[in-house]
């Protein structure tokens, strides 16, 4: 407020109205949108072929065991291990891929 209210556009001054074009007045064809280009994004665990592959366990639980929670369940391993991809930055760049275990719930009643 100290240098006053900014409303000296051009409307206000000479009165007059900008003129926006019709958009059906248009022989432009609208725009295509373009596809992504390649290469923006994570890559898959399967893309490091030349990384190490670490399997781990988990300490305490196996597949076949009662659920530690509700003691009425039973504990199945699943389909697809979490898998953790962790690259080290020395030249050159080598990485380690963890396929670390996961276990399900499985009610029995």
């Amino acid at each position: 407020m100290i240098f006053g209210a900014a409303t000296e556009s051009t409307r206000n001054v000479l009165g007059e109205k900008r003129s926006e074009p019709d958009p059906a007045d248009s022989t432009e064809e609208p725009a295509v949108p373009r596809p992504k280009p390649p290469g923006h994004g994570r890559n898959a665990a399967a893309a490091y072929t030349g990384a190490e592959q670490v399997t781990v366990r988990h300490p305490d639980l196996h597949s076949g065991e009662t659920c530690p929670g509700c003691t009425s369940g039973k504990l199945y391993p699943q389909s697809e291990p979490a898998k953790l991809v962790r690259i080290t930055g020395m030249a050159p760049l080598s990485a380690t891929v963890y396929a670390c275990d996961r276990l399900a719930l499985q009610s029995v009643r």
